[in-house]
């Protein structure tokens, strides 16, 4: 009950200021428009010889104004933003966030990121994958669209 609050408190804060910054975009691309807004990261599992997906506490929240943040939510369920910068639709399948910061991985910072990105299921879905600059890591991640009002459904 008290992560469904402190999510649900987290949207009310930042739709407005989204809303705001979208003010500022005038006419977006396309691939902007599809790709911004807030995401929530999730795992696959195969579990019992069925596959579920589970939604994990990781947000990637991306402005039409260009500027992006990564945050999580720790055991105590306070948020740490521990990613942020800009970032910059390249093609259809590619997108480019400049890290400003990162406290993941600190030989990052300052660097440019390339994810490449697929859509699914009509934008419901992001997935990306990509290796990262500091270090050579290579990632895949699936993220929801967090939609109004999902956080305070039952």
């Amino acid at each position: 009950m008290k992560k469904q609050f402190f999510v649900a408190m987290l949207l009310m804060l930042a739709l407005p200021t989204m809303a705001q910054k979208d003010k500022k975009c005038g006419k977006c691309s396309p691939q902007v428009e599809q790709l911004a807004g807030i995401w929530q990261q999730c795992v696959v599992m195969n579990l019992e010889e069925k596959t579920q997906m589970f939604a994990v506490p990781q947000f990637k929240i991306l402005n039409k104004d260009g500027s992006f943040c990564n945050m999580a939510l720790d055991k105590s369920a306070q948020a740490v933003i521990y990613a942020s910068g800009s970032w910059k639709v390249m093609s259809d399948s590619t997108f480019v966030e400049h890290l400003e910061t990162i406290l993941t991985d600190e030989s990052s910072t300052g660097k440019d990121n390339e994810l490449t990105f697929h859509l699914l299921e009509n934008g419901k879905f992001l997935q990306v994958s990509y290796t990262m600059p500091g270090n050579g890591q290579q990632g895949k991640e699936l993220w929801i669209r967090v939609e109004k009002g999902q956080a305070l459904k039952n």
